[in-house]
């Protein structure tokens, strides 16, 4: 028997910035307002194609982490480059998001 507990959205933009974070902001709460996610599912975000992030992209991320866990939902954040890696190291959200 298989029990889906898991969803993966591959974030197909190079750029997390006012633009692509408000992009990516409303393709996840589009996602999350479905319905299909339900409580102490996973929610991985795959950012292997984010070349860049600002704080504009960090926003929508802490955004859609804030109302992910309002919903019991939990994220997760896969595939995460060596430059934006290091945003999340210097603002210290290494601290708060899920990085694998």
């Amino acid at each position: 028997m298989i029990d889906r507990t898991a969803s993966a959205y591959r974030i197909a933009t190079p750029r997390l910035d006012a633009q692509g974070g408000a992009g990516l902001q409303a393709a996840i709460f589009n996602a999350l307002d479905s319905g299909v996610h339900t409580e102490r599912d996973r929610m991985v975000l795959d950012m292997a194609e984010v070349e860049f992030i600002d704080s504009d992209g960090l926003v929508a991320l802490m955004n859609i982490f804030q109302t992910a866990a309002a919903k019991g939902i939990q994220l997760i954040l896969c595939s995460v480059q060596p430059i934006a890696r290091l945003v999340f190291d210097i603002s210290q959200l290494d601290k708060v998001f899920t990085i694998i």
